[in-house]
């Protein structure tokens, strides 16, 4: 594979014209995955795109434990906390002697700040932990920015196999320029040199007509006679998807205090590490709490797949001990009804959160923090951010009062896996809510060619 002459500089501006897209790879026949592997270990770089529920994750734990099956020596990142502790949740891939991560991208790469200047030593200190790496990969591109991007590809040896994932139709990175518009990666002329894989057979639905309206949606089309049968009251039983951590807290916290029970409280046990930095860490990179409260008949969601619990799993809380362990603000248990059949009540106990790193001089995987919390949050609210890569019943969407940016209406809705799952409110714009640089680029890269 020929690779740009030109290097992008990451403090110059986002250029005006996009650069053209490396050739694609239509993969609604099939693809094959020693293809992938070897094509990432001969130094090529990869985009891995499709909407939502193609199997993209599938696929990076397959592709991962390939590499290490290998003895090949993989990088694990993700654009957030929250990215990445989910990708580790979902593939089962962690630390291991041929497996740096997940960790963040900023971690791995060493990388400041987009707002602040990068360094030589920064950038040498970012080489040298990437340095062994047969192959990187990089979840959730869509929330990478330019300057992020072209900074870690400066980091990355010439030989060294990426693979970035996502899909720009989804969460965009956080608008730095003056005109609040998102700096995409695909705007780095680097970005020419990826080689665009589009997974297209959607597997979370399984309704033709339900695909079909979010691929539609996916490209701003929005099919009025289906979104019609979407307007239809909220199931209380189920979160109400919003915009910004505030609205989704301010909609818990109101829900919450209409019920008439007592609360009680759980504070998370720093067991290593620092405490207000590891309760930060908590709060940041993971969807628990460092203080929950909780009340009986109260809704919540299950957030860490444990023994038969699953990422997602919703219930109510039916009985709450009130003693407290010892030296804790944390009660003994809590017993949790679950909406799943098969489930039933179940008593759950604290479970520990760690945040790992690789110690490259020793060798072996080290723990930062250890944190113990209740793996379940209130129910009522979620973000769209913190929703991404679930799976639910209903999706209850208001779309009067929730800032929602290009990516969220899309995001949401394809969380439900029917189209009856969805109950939306006040749709009007609806198509505003995509970002026609994206449609753009995807329309460059043919990924849409004989689909428009």
């Amino acid at each position: 594979m020929s690779r740009s002459a030109k290097k992008s500089d990451p403090d110059e501006a986002t250029p005006s014209v996009l650069p053209q897209p490396y050739p694609y790879h239509d993969a609604r026949n099939a693809v094959l995955l020693s293809d992938v592997v070897e094509g990432l270990l001969s130094g090529r770089r990869i985009f891995l795109s499709g909407g939502a529920g193609t199997g993209k994750t599938t696929l990076v734990r397959r592709i991962a434990n390939q590499l290490v099956q290998r003895s090949k020596h993989v990088v694990l990142a993700a654009s957030t906390g929250i990215a990445a502790c989910q990708l580790r949740d979902e593939t089962g891939i962690h630390n291991s002697h041929y497996c740096q991560g997940p960790s963040t991208l900023h971690a791995v790469a060493s990388l400041p700040r987009v707002e602040m200047p990068d360094s030589n030593r920064r950038r040498e200190w970012g080489r040298r932990k990437l340095g062994r790496a047969a192959v990187i990969i990089v979840d959730e591109i869509s929330m990478v920015d330019r300057v992020t991007f072209d900074r870690f590809l400066e980091r990355v040896e010439p030989e060294t196999g990426i693979l970035v994932v996502g899909d720009f139709f989804q969460l965009p990175p956080v608008p730095r320029n003056e005109e609040g518009l998102p700096d995409f990666a695909f705007y780095s002329t680097s970005f020419a040199d990826f080689e665009l894989i589009d997974l297209q057979t959607v597997l979370r639905q399984a309704e033709p007509h339900f695909i079909e309206f979010l691929k539609d949606l996916r490209q701003g089309r929005v099919n009025a006679a289906v979104l019609e049968r979407t307007q239809r009251e909220f199931d209380p039983e189920y979160p109400v998807l919003f915009g910004t951590n505030r609205q989704a807290d301010a909609h818990n916290q109101r829900r919450i205090d209409q019920i008439d029970a007592p609360s009680v409280y759980s504070a998370c046990q720093v067991k290593k590490g620092d405490r207000e930095e590891a309760a930060q860490w908590l709060q940041g990179h993971t969807r628990a709490k460092a203080i929950l409260q909780i009340k009986e008949q109260m809704r919540v969601l299950c957030i860490q797949n444990h023994e038969d619990l699953v990422n997602g799993d919703l219930g109510t809380v039916v009985d709450i001990c009130t003693e407290c362990e010892p030296g804790t603000e944390m009660p003994y248990w809590i017993d949790v009804e679950f909406d799943r059949n098969g489930l039933a009540t179940r008593r759950l106990n604290p479970l520990e959160f760690q945040e790992l790193i690789w110690d490259s001089r020793k060798d072996k995987e080290e723990v930062k923090f250890t944190v113990v919390q209740y793996p379940i949050v209130p129910a009522y609210a979620l973000t769209v951010h913190k929703a991404q890569g679930m799976t639910l019943d209903v999706v209850n969407i208001d779309g009067s009062h929730v800032n929602f940016v290009p990516g969220h209406v899309y995001v949401a809705l394809s969380r439900a896996r029917t189209l009856d799952g969805v109950r939306l409110r006040n749709a009007r714009g609806l198509a505003a809510f995509n970002d026609s640089a994206v449609l753009h680029y995807y329309e460059r890269a043919c990924c849409f060619q004989g689909r428009s």
